[in-house]
C-alpha cells in the first residue's frame, strides 16, 4: 500500500494546478467529514455510554428484597424519668418536652428555645440547662430492642436476634437487612416511624428524595402497607464506566463514614453532619460520628435547621438549602406503597404494622452499557474508512515515511556526499602528477 491511496494526497503534489485545487478541496471535505462524524461518536461516548431499559423476561428469578428499619420517635415515659433525674423537684411537664427535644431532636424543638434560649435564660428562675448533656439524653430516653418490638410475625427467628442496631440521624434504629415477603410488627414504644428501603440505605429525613417509604406509627394504630418492588440490575461492563459518566455509585465505591456501604441516603446524612460542624462546630448526638453538641451547639444547629433539613441539587442557582454532591445508588431499589391502610385500635393498644410485597414484579429496570471503548474504535475506524479510505495499516504507514523512509534519506544523502568529497580527492591527486611523466613501456 502506498501512501497515495488515501484518497487524492498523491494529487495534492502533483499534477496541474486546476487538479491540485480541486484534490485539496476533496480531501479537505472528507477528512473534516470524517472529524466531525469521530467528534460525534466521542461525545456520545462521553456523555451518553448507558441505557436504561425496562425488562419484561424475567419471570422466575428472584427479586431482592427490601429492608426494614424501625425508629422510635417518642417516649413520654423515659422522659419523665430523665427530667426528674436531671431537675429534681423543679420538674414540670415543660422541661420534659425539653428533654424530649433534646433526645429526640427533631425540625422544630420549641421547647429547646423557649426554655434553654438566651432570652429564656435571662429570666428570673430560668430552668439550668448546663446539666443537661444531650449525648447521654439521647441515650437515655431510647427503648431497648425488646421494649420496642413486643412481636414480630414472618420471621424465623426472634426479632432482636434479626433487627440490627443502626445510628442514624433519627438516633438508634432497629433494621432488618431483607424482609420477608410478608412481616408483621408489633410495637411497643409510644411513636415511632417505620421505613421501607433499600438494604444499602439508612434512615434519614430526606426519605422521599432517597426513594424510601416512611411511616409514622403510634399508639393504638393499625397499619397496613402494600409495597411494589421494582430493581436495577447492571450489565458486566457498567461498572468499568466512570461514576461520572454513569450517574451512580456501586455500594463499595465510596462509603461515607461511619457506614460500611454506599447510598444515597448515607452520602446525605454525611453532607448533613459536616454542614452542621462548619456552621455550629458540633453535630447532633444523634448523627453518628462527628463532635457532639452541647446545649449551646443545639441551639445554634435549631437555628440553621431550615438550612439543614431542605435539599437543593447542587446546581441549583438558589441559596438557603443544603447543597450535596450524593449521586444515585446504582443498586437501588424503587419502591411504591400500593395501598396504605389505617386503623384505630385501643387507645392504649401496641401499634401493628402488616408489611406485604405486592406480587412478584413482572418488569424491572436494567442499567445497559450501549457505548463501550470498543464501540469508539469501531465507529472512528468506519468514518475513516468511509470518508478517507484509511485503515489502520495507513496511519502506521504514514508513520513509517515520516520516520524511517526520511531517515533513510538523509543516510542515502550523507553517503553520497561522502563519495562526492572522495572523488574530488582523487581528482586532486591526478591533477598533481606531471605531464611529462610516462609509465613503463610494459605497463603502456
Amino acid at each position: 500500500m502506498e501512501l497515495g491511496s488515501i484518497h487524492g494526497l498523491q494529487h495534492v503534489a502533483h499534477g496541474p494546478l486546476v487538479g491540485r485545487i480541486f484534490w485539496a478541496a476533496c480531501c479537505a471535505l472528507s477528512w473534516g467529514a470524517a472529524a466531525l462524524l469521530v467528534l460525534s461518536s466521542y461525545q456520545s461516548y462521553q456523555a451518553e455510554p448507558i441505557s436504561f431499559v425496562v425488562s419484561t423476561s424475567y419471570l422466575g428469578r428472584a427479586t431482592r428484597l427490601p429492608a426494614v428499619s424501625v425508629c422510635e420517635t417518642r417516649n413520654d415515659a423515659k422522659t419523665a424519668e430523665v427530667a426528674r433525674r436531671v431537675f429534681g423537684e423543679a420538674f414540670d411537664l415543660n422541661k420534659q418536652e425539653l428533654v424530649h427535644d433534646v433526645g429526640f431532636f427533631g425540625a422544630d424543638a420549641p421547647y429547646l428555645e423557649k426554655t434553654c434560649g438566651a432570652r429564656a435564660q435571662r429570666r428570673k428562675g430560668a430552668a439550668n440547662c448546663s446539666g443537661l448533656d444531650p449525648g447521654a439524653v439521647a441515650r437515655e430516653v431510647r427503648s431497648s430492642c425488646a421494649q420496642t418490638l413486643l412481636g414480630c410475625a414472618g420471621l424465623a427467628a426472634d426479632c432482636c436476634a434479626l433487627f440490627r442496631p443502626l445510628r442514624s440521624e433519627l438516633g438508634a434504629c432497629l433494621t432488618l437487612g431483607a424482609a420477608p415477603p410478608s412481616l408483621g410488627l408489633l410495637l411497643g414504644t409510644q411513636e415511632a416511624r417505620v421505613f421501607v428501603h433499600s438494604a444499602a440505605d439508612v434512615p434519614s429525613g430526606s426519605a422521599r428524595e432517597a426513594g424510601a417509604l416512611a411511616l409514622d406509627v403510634a399508639t393504638g394504630e393499625r397499619h397496613e402497607l402494600l409495597v411494589a418492588v421494582h430493581e436495577t440490575r447492571n450489565d458486566a461492563g457498567v461498572e468499568a464506566v466512570g461514576e461520572a459518566r454513569r450517574r451512580c455509585r456501586f455500594p463499595w465505591e465510596g462509603a461515607p463514614e461511619p457506614y460500611d456501604a454506599y447510598s444515597y441516603s448515607a452520602c446525605v446524612v454525611a453532607c448533613r453532619r459536616r454542614e452542621q460542624r462548619a456552621l455550629c462546630n458540633c453535630t447532633v448526638p444523634l448523627l453518628p460520628g462527628g463532635a457532639p453538641c452541647d446545649i449551646s451547639g443545639l441551639l445554634c444547629v435549631r437555628a440553621h435547621y431550615n438550612k439543614l433539613a431542605r435539599l437543593v441539587a447542587p446546581w441549583a442557582p438558589q441559596q438557603g438549602g443544603l447543597k450535596c454532591d450524593c449521586p444515585a445508588g446504582c443498586e437501588d431499589l424503587q419502591l411504591d406503597a400500593i395501598l396504605h391502610r389505617k386503623s384505630a385500635l385501643a387507645p392504649w393498644a401496641p401499634a401493628v404494622v402488616e408489611l406485604r410485597l405486592d406480587q412478584p414484579p413482572s418488569e424491572r429496570y436494567a442499567r445497559v452499557l450501549v457505548r463501550s471503548p470498543l464501540d469508539l474504535v469501531v465507529s472512528c475506524g468506519s468514518a475513516f474508512g468511509l470518508f478517507v479510505g484509511a485503515s489502520l495499516l495507513s496511519f502506521v504507514e504514514i508513520a513509517y515515511w515520516l520516520i524511517l523512509r526520511l531517515r533513510k534519506g538523509s543516510r542515502k544523502t550523507a553517503k553520497t556526499g561522502n563519495v562526492n568529497q572522495n572523488s574530488h580527492v582523487v581528482a586532486q591527486h591526478h591533477r598533481t602528477v606531471p605531464d611529462n611523466f610516462k609509465l613503463p613501456v610494459q605497463y603502456q
